[in-house]
C-alpha cells in the first residue's frame, strides 16, 4: 500500500535539541528572538509563530520554537531562559516534546474557575427552593403577591391564563377598529 501524505503525520521523535518558548512579548521579532537564543550555542532552526489571516496577520502569537545543534546547548538555554523576564513578561522554556513542568506552568497558568461553590452562590441558593414542587409554590406565591400589589395600586395584573380567548380577540378587534381602513386589494383608487 502506498503511503500518502496527510495532516496526521507520524509523531516527531523525542528531541533534546528543540525548545518551546512561550509567553513571549507581542512585539518580538525574529532578530530579537535569535539574539535571545544564540548566547547559549549555535541555533540550527528558529520558528516564531505568527497569526494567519485576520486583523492580526503577521504579528507574533507569543510562542516560538528554537532548535540548537547540540543537546547540551539546548539544556543550558532551557534552564537559563525559563522564568527569565523579558519586556515585563516571564518566559517559559521547555523541551518541545514535553509539557511544561508544574512549577513553571503554575506561574503562568490562567485562572480556571474552581468547581467549589463560592460564598455568594451558597447564600443565593440557600433561599431558593430546590424541589420542583417547592419551585412551583414559590412562583405561585410570587404571582399572588404581584396580584395583591397591583390591586392595591389600581393597575391591571395579568391573570394566570384566566382570560378567555374571546376577551383577547375582542381586545384585538377594538385595537384594529382604531386603525385607518385600507381599501381591499384590487379596488381602484379613483372614485
Amino acid at each position: 500500500m502506498a503511503s500518502s501524505s496527510s495532516s496526521s503525520a507520524a509523531p516527531r521523535p523525542k528531541s533534546r535539541t528543540r525548545l518551546f518558548l512561550s509567553s513571549l512579548p507581542a512585539n518580538i521579532s525574529e532578530a530579537a528572538l535569535a539574539a535571545l537564543a544564540t548566547p547559549f550555542g549555535p541555533v540550527a532552526d528558529l520558528h516564531l509563530a505568527v497569526h494567519g489571516p485576520g486583523p492580526l496577520k503577521g504579528r507574533p502569537r507569543g510562542y516560538a520554537f528554537v532548535e540548537y545543534r547540540r543537546a547540551e546547548d539546548a539544556d543550558v538555554a532551557r534552564r537559563r531562559l525559563d522564568g527569565r523576564t523579558l519586556a515585563g513578561r516571564t518566559l517559559a522554556a521547555a523541551f518541545a516534546d514535553e509539557r511544561l513542568d508544574d512549577a513553571s506552568s503554575a506561574r503562568r497558568a490562567r485562572t480556571v474557575p474552581s468547581k467549589a461553590p463560592t460564598t455568594l452562590s451558597l447564600v443565593k441558593n440557600a433561599s431558593r427552593p430546590q424541589s420542583t414542587d417547592a419551585k412551583i409554590e414559590a412562583m405561585e406565591a410570587k404571582l399572588a403577591a404581584m396580584r395583591a400589589r397591583s390591586s392595591s395600586t389600581g393597575a391591571v395584573a395579568p391573570a394566570a391564563s384566566s382570560a378567555a380567548p374571546s376577551t383577547i380577540v375582542s381586545a384585538s378587534a377594538a385595537a384594529q377598529a382604531q386603525l385607518p381602513r385600507r381599501p381591499p386589494p384590487g379596488a381602484s383608487k379613483r372614485p
